[in-house]
């Protein structure tokens, strides 16, 4: 009787056992399903921005307005463009309208410079006050398969960018920010995987 009440012990033990397994699975799965979910959503939304620029390409997530930047560097530019969170004040602030917001928001930028000499961004920005590099963070960067550097600059705001010369036109991703989580740096990332050169 002793080793009958032992045994079923042993049986109940193992049927909990699996049945926790399997739940446990289960929830595991699920998990799975909704992360792969939601990374196709965000890579959907990132689709429905694209833009193409001289020879190259590339999407950003929704919810940012684009902006065309006049020209205002000293080196010969092609085009600039900004791209910013669309919110009211952000809006009146890039449309000149009146607002309570005193300084630009935080961006993600795209300059296209000529450079038909293959000049490294240290020579091709030395004019350009926009960019005051610190020198210590240059470093190589692969974008799109095509070799670049990545640097960091101080301005009214801490940048980060990345620069790739392409068939005598050099483009120039960049992004601000006011502090190290703020989510405009993973747009800035995602947006960088999805640029190509055509």
């Amino acid at each position: 009787m002793k080793k009958n009440s032992i045994y079923m012990s042993i049986v109940l033990v193992g049927i909990v056992c699996a049945f926790v397994y399997m739940v446990s699975n289960k929830n595991s799965t699920q998990l799975q399903q909704a992360s792969k979910a939601q990374t196709s959503s965000q890579e959907a939304e990132i689709s429905l921005h694209p833009i193409v620029v001289e020879r190259a390409s590339f999407g950003y997530p929704v919810g940012y307005e684009r902006f065309d930047r006049p020209k205002i560097t000293t080196t010969k530019t092609l085009g600039a463009l900004v791209l910013y969170k669309g919110t009211e004040d952000n809006k009146n602030f890039f449309l000149g309208r009146p607002t309570a917001q005193k300084e630009p928001p935080t961006t993600i930028t795209l300059d296209v410079y000529t450079n038909e000499k293959n000049l490294s961004v240290k020579e091709l920005l030395k004019k350009d006050s926009v960019y005051p590099i610190i020198q210590e963070t240059i470093k190589p960067f692969v974008l799109d398969g095509k070799s670049g550097e990545y640097f960091e600059w101080d301005g009214l705001y801490r940048g980060r960018s990345v620069a790739v010369t392409y068939q005598g036109v050099t483009y120039i991703f960049s992004v601000t920010s006011l502090s190290l989580e703020d989510s405009i740096l993973k747009d800035f990332e995602i947006l960088l995987k999805t640029v190509r050169f055509n």
